[in-house]
């Protein structure tokens, strides 16, 4: 007699939604010391548009650090796969 494997209910494949990751580098000033240079990876939530030049890349870096668009100078944004 063979055995089988069963899955429990409620137990399987889940439907996840793919976030897009961005390697970005760019000048803010977001302290007294005045404009810095930062990068890193960033992660687009699912109800974010991935942006499509600079000016949008810089309002969405804006928003996550609390400060004006304007403060943000985006130097790249490269999705990463």
């Amino acid at each position: 007699m063979g055995s089988r494997s069963r899955t429990p209910p409620g137990v399987g494949w889940h439907r996840t939604v793919m976030t897009a990751k961005f390697y970005t580098r760019f000048v803010a000033d977001v302290d007294l010391l005045g404009p810095s240079e930062y990068s890193g990876i960033m992660e687009l939530g699912r109800e974010d548009r991935e942006p499509t030049e600079p000016r949008l890349a810089a309002r969405l870096i804006a928003r996550d650090l609390s400060v004006r668009p304007e403060e943000v100078k985006v130097l790249q944004w490269i999705r990463v796969h």
